[in-house]
């Protein structure tokens, strides 16, 4: 990274610190602890004065003559309705029972208004589950009081309905997707990224697996598109795989909308891909020129072609929209019970590139784990 931007002046107060931290860890402290410890701090300090100059503290709004490589960009206003009463009443009373709840000496949140409360109903409810199963254990008159507020919430709760807020986002969603876009979408916390992700697959509309053109036509197409071109002995499995990958339904769902014919004969998939574009039909590659760079991509990144190697043996989960129908992702903890509908491998590379091409989950729903480094059409901040 430092090459690429000129910053080579910075190399070797980076390495020499790179490298004392990996003798750490393989071989040891060569030294006595204490001598050990300050000379790593010494040589991180020293690493980060050399970074300093070469690290950007500034956001999109502060670099004007900077502003125009990043693309088109605008302020997403999504309207959403006020909390009902219920709403703010059911948060009321889990504050109160969690605050008696840790006055009487039991193991809760030290949290009793978790921001999570306020953009999703997933952490509220878990919390109030597990409460329910801590109140046993809490001493009388605490423990009373404790069920009385936790009865009057399930009575708040029931039918369980859809978070305000997770309906607005939704929605605003759907008709940017409508519009051939995609969409990266970060969230502070996993409940809220497995409740909107779980929402957006109910909500956004399914693209049906394609009757045509036949299986065996999308491989051998694609098998011509993505030829073998200074193939290394090892990459033939890998790009076996790809060709999956594009095969799966999802992809061919996709490849198909953009074609520009409800059932193309098999003879002419080959030629339709070398000619039609893809999302945006004014603009950019062909289909099977984005396909190629994609591949290519992943294969330059060591991280990216572990992955293909490891969806080769048999776990084509890794590879973002190869699973089922759903035009959503959850990257972050999976949801047990939807757990097709998530991915959360250490591996973010491999999804930003599928995410950055035509191909793939038409919305990336993302916690930390991969807020830096992606490319998207609208974001908000849930």
């Amino acid at each position: 990274m430092l090459t690429l931007i000129g910053g080579e002046a910075a190399h070797r107060a980076v390495t020499s610190f790179s490298r004392a931290l990996r003798g750490l860890y393989t071989r040891g402290a060569a030294l006595p602890e204490g001598v050990e410890a300050h000379r790593l701090a010494q040589k991180a300090k020293e690493a980060v004065t050399a970074l300093s100059s070469w690290a950007i503290r500034h956001g999109v709004d502060d670099l004007p003559l900077e502003r125009e490589s990043f693309g088109s960009r605008e302020e997403w206003n999504i309207v959403v309705p006020a909390a009902r009463v219920e709403e703010l009443e059911a948060m009321l009373l889990m504050d109160r029972a969690l605050r008696i709840a840790k006055q009487s000496g039991s193991a809760v949140p030290n949290v009793t208004n978790d921001p999570r409360f306020h953009v999703g109903w997933r952490q509220f409810d878990a919390t109030r589950e597990s409460l329910s199963a801590e109140a046993q254990r809490i001493p009388e008159p605490a423990r009373s009081v404790v069920l009385n507020q936790l009865h009057n919430i399930k009575r708040l709760r029931t039918p369980p309905t859809s978070h305000s807020k997770i309906e607005a986002v939704a929605a605003a969603v759907e008709s940017i997707i409508q519009q051939g876009e995609k969409v990266l979408l970060f969230c502070h916390h996993h409940a809220t990224a497995q409740e909107l992700t779980i929402r957006l697959a109910e909500v956004l509309p399914k693209l049906p697996a394609p009757r045509a053109p036949s299986l065996a036509a999308w491989k051998r197409a694609w098998g011509e598109v993505v030829c073998r071109q200074d193939e290394r002995e090892d990459e033939e499995q890998l790009r076996s795989t790809f060709i999956d990958w594009l095969c799966s339904d999802l992809i061919r769902a996709q490849t198909l909308s953009w074609l520009g014919t409800k059932s193309p004969a098999d003879a002419r998939l080959r030629d339709l891909l070398e000619r039609q574009r893809g999302r945006h039909p004014l603009g950019g590659e062909t289909i099977a020129k984005a396909a190629v760079r994609l591949y290519r991509t992943l294969l330059q990144s060591k991280s990216s072609a572990a992955v293909l190697k490891a969806a080769a043996a048999g776990r084509s989960e890794l590879l973002a929209g190869s699973s089922g129908s759903s035009r959503v992702l959850g990257v972050c903890l999976p949801d047990e019970d939807r757990r097709s509908l998530f991915i959360h491998n250490q591996q973010p590379d491999t999804v930003i590139s599928i995410f950055n091409s035509p191909f793939g989950p038409d919305v990336l729903v993302v916690t930390d784990k991969l807020s830096e480094g992606s490319t998207c059409t609208g974001t908000a901040d849930t």
